[in-house]
This record gives C-alpha cells, sequence and structure tokens, in this order.
C-alpha cells in the first residue's frame, strides 16, 4: 500500500451510515424501549467534532409496542421477533423522531438536516454537523405511497424497507446468533413498488434488517446501487442480520456500499475496534475497498474513564492505519465511498 497515514498526520473526516449519536443528541433513545434499559445520557456537543464526525445518517425506528423478550440459548441468543405494527402507531412514532431532529436543529446552529451531498459538503466546511433523515423501516408509508412522497418532501433521504419484522412492503430478520438470513418469503407487491419509487424520488434503499429473499428481490430492480448503512460479514459474524459472502459480492458489482457495524455482534476479548477491524479486512478483501464504509459513528454513553461519553472513531482510524492500509484507503472508508453512493443515489 501507499501513501500511509502517519502517526500524527491529521485523519480523514467521518461520515456514518448509522448514527446513534445524533440520536442521543436529540434525546431520541430507542434502547430503552427496546430492551427496558434506562434511557442513555446525551452526549455533549462538541463530541461529535471532537472525533471527526461530521455528518451521518439519522435513524429514526417505531419500537415495538411492548418490551422484547431476549433468549438465551445454548449456541447464542435470540430476540422475539416483534408483531406487525398498525400504521397510525408507526407514523406517530416516526413523526415524534423527525420532531426530535428538527427540534435538535432549531436549538442548535451546528446541527443541519442535509438532502444533498453539496449540502453535506457544506456543512462540513462550515463546521456544522449534517443529519441525513432516515427511517429505519417504512411501516407508517401507506401502500399506495402517499406518505413516502410527503416524507420526502419533509428531508427524507435514506428508507429501510423493514426492521427486523413484518410489514406491508417486505419481512424483516428475528435477530438470532447464530442464524442466517434466508428467512421468510422476499417483497410483496407493494414493496416492488415502493423500491420502484425511491428510485425515482432519489431515496436510498437501505437493506438492513431485509431477509434474504427481500435482498435479491432489491438486488433484481433497483436501478441505485445496492447499500446496507449498518452490517457485518456472517462468515465471521454468524446472525441473522449479517451478510453472506454472495450479498457482498452483489453489493460490489451493483457499485453500492457496506457500512461496518457491530450492532447485534458480541465484541470479542480483543475489544470493538479490534472486531471492526477485522470486518473491515474481510469485506475489503471481498468486496474491494470502493465497498466499504463506516456504519457507526461507535458512540459510548459516559462512565468513569469518560465523564463526556467517548466515540472510537479516532481509535478506529488509527487502528487502520497501523494495519496497514493507506490514506486514499482509509479516506474512502470514512467519508469518500459514502459521498459516491449518495451522489449515485440523490
Amino acid at each position: 500500500m501507499t501513501k500511509p497515514l502517519h502517526s500524527g498526520e491529521e485523519q480523514p473526516w467521518i461520515f456514518a451510515g448509522h448514527s446513534d449519536f445524533v440520536a442521543g443528541l436529540a434525546g431520541y433513545d430507542m434502547k430503552a424501549p427496546l430492551t427496558g434499559a434506562p434511557a442513555g445520557a446525551v452526549p455533549g456537543a462538541s463530541l461529535a467534532a471532537e472525533s471527526g464526525l461530521v455528518g451521518g445518517l439519522f435513524e429514526v425506528l417505531v419500537p415495538p409496542i411492548t418490551r422484547l423478550q431476549v433468549t438465551k440459548t445454548a449456541e447464542g441468543m435470540e430476540i422475539e421477533y416483534p408483531p406487525r405494527l398498525d400504521r397510525p402507531y408507526a407514523l406517530d412514532q416516526n413523526l415524534a423522531g423527525i420532531d426530535a431532529l428538527l427540534r435538535l436543529r432549531r436549538e442548535s446552529k451546528g446541527v443541519r438536516l442535509v438532502r444533498s451531498v453539496p449540502e453535506i459538503l457544506q456543512a462540513k466546511d462550515e463546521d456544522a454537523f449534517a443529519a441525513v433523515l432516515h427511517l429505519a423501516d417504512a411501516d407508517a408509508i401507506d401502500t399506495d405511497l402517499g406518505a413516502l412522497y410527503v416524507l420526502h418532501e419533509a428531508g427524507l433521504r435514506s428508507l429501510a424497507i423493514t426492521w427486523s419484522r413484518q410489514n406491508a412492503f417486505g419481512y424483516g430478520v428475528p435477530f438470532r446468533s447464530p442464524g442466517t438470513p434466508d428467512i421468510g418469503p422476499g417483497l410483496t407487491e407493494a414493496g416492488v413498488r415502493l423500491v420502484q419509487a425511491c428510485n425515482e424520488l432519489g431515496v436510498l434503499v437501505d437493506l438492513a434488517h431485509l431477509n434474504a429473499a427481500g435482498f435479491w428481490d432489491v438486488a433484481a430492480r433497483s436501478q441505485a446501487p445496492l447499500v446496507v448503512t449498518h452490517g457485518a460479514a456472517h462468515t465471521l459474524s454468524p446472525t441473522t442480520r449479517a451478510l453472506t459472502d454472495d450479498q457482498i459480492t452483489a453489493i460490489a458489482d451493483s457499485g453500492g456500499v457496506i457500512g461496518v457495524s457491530l450492532e447485534g455482534v458480541a465484541p470479542s476479548p480483543a475489544g470493538i475496534v479490534s472486531d471492526m477491524v477485522d470486518q473491515i479486512r474481510y469485506l475489503v478483501e471481498r468486496a474491494g475497498p470502493q465497498s466499504v464504509a463506516l456504519g457507526s459513528d461507535l458512540y459510548r454513553c459516559p462512565d468513569a474513564a469518560h465523564p463526556a461519553g467517548t466515540v472510537l472513531l479516532p481509535e478506529l482510524l488509527t487502528a487502520l492505519r497501523e494495519a496497514g492500509y493507506d490514506r486514499a484507503t482509509i479516506t474512502a472508508i470514512a467519508h469518500a465511498n459514502w459521498l459516491r453512493v449518495l451522489r449515485a443515489t440523490w
């Protein structure tokens, strides 16, 4: 590799495909309703900038109505498959999450709702945080797709077909470790129309949490690069949410990108950063460096060692440099691959 990122050299700025940090700033904590855990502490407003995090997809997720049951098995764990939700409930939850982002934008001059790559770059140049509105599921959208057009006008630029449950458009995977994403049928007829409408509007279709049959239905019909905003390689992390090798190849062949994340993956004794490097190394070797990005801002709540909370992204970029990746590759993973795919999609 050439042009290494030398020690002491300024690190590339970062765009994250799955940003819990923004949700934390907005007080939009989804872990509490999902697991019953206490709400996470709100991070300091300067922590993102100090970590090199310039922007990301702000995920608005519709939580299940009741807390999900987590079961430990002999080999790992399973999380109860959530029931299908009523659309009015999902719409109310979506509006509450979007309101949190808009409230944050009103109250902080440092956060912007962006709709284009030039707006991301302008926010960066003006030291503002670029937040892209992303829905983690389409549960609030009617099958006539009228709500999709309204949400697009409101700023929606990224949409997952479904979270880990069934809706009118497709089938998400229940979380199981170990497990496979090959669970259930493909997209419904409405799901096919949803993908086509997203292509026409320039809304990114996120394949995270979608089952294998749905993935291949999108791959056969979408005119845009295939994207998984936050995921992992099934070979290293054999869960239902991880990507098989043939899925990874399809994403690369489409000119798409995989945002590397450890969501749902138990960290090894080596630690989160080491596990992220292992995932990136595998995906780079399998799909090429142009297909790999960051799917998580890796925000961790305050503890005794870090009273203001911490973001592990700088440690990850340093670890990639120490693993031998050159500056061009690290820059591509940190933000350039995301910008390329967003330009091609929007």
